[in-house]
């Protein structure tokens, strides 16, 4: 793997990762290959999608065009943009 020249330092991943559980912390950082989430309502998936995104944008595993993230509404696809949004400009805060 590049480092990017740019690339924040490793605790910025383990704050993306404060306030989930074991398995949603689990996905989150789960790199190797493409990865399902099912799971029944209010149980934290759009939280772990999200973070999941703000994880592989941060740590410069993919570019923003090499994202695609699925929804079922358009209004559910502006909740998440909003909260990957919110989750990286909060990590590059606390890094610069």
């Amino acid at each position: 793997m590049t480092v990017h020249p740019l690339s924040p330092p490793p605790f910025c991943t383990l704050d993306l990762c404060s306030g989930l559980n074991d398995p949603q912390s689990e996905a989150v950082l789960h790199l190797e290959s493409p990865l399902l989430i099912l799971a029944g309502a209010g149980t934290g998936k759009t939280r772990v999608l999200t973070t999941r995104i703000a994880h592989i944008l941060s740590t410069y595993q993919a570019y923003p065009s090499e994202i695609l993230a699925v929804t079922f509404t358009n209004k559910a696809a502006s909740e998440m943009r909003t909260r990957v949004a919110s989750a990286l400009a909060a990590m590059w805060k606390d890094y610069g």
